[in-house]
């Protein structure tokens, strides 16, 4: 195995740190859309069903859940 130059390792870590910082922006950009979802569906609640509402409480469960990762 060989091993990297300093610049080398420079690059790679710019590299990764770039990726990381892009993977967390677009998992905040998912998060803002669910809660904008959450939102429009708490507002739509008061019009349905028992089952509609079990569907929405599954729902709501899952998107917590992505919200806390």
């Amino acid at each position: 195995m060989t091993r990297m130059t300093d610049e080398e390792r420079a690059a790679y870590i710019a590299a990764r740190k770039a990726q990381i910082e892009k993977e967390a922006a677009e998992k905040e950009a998912v998060k803002k859309i669910l809660r904008e979802q959450l939102e429009l569906l708490a507002e739509k609640k008061q019009d349905c069903t028992i089952e509609q509402l079990t569907e929405l409480s599954a729902a709501i469960t899952e998107i917590a859940k992505i919200l806390l990762i």
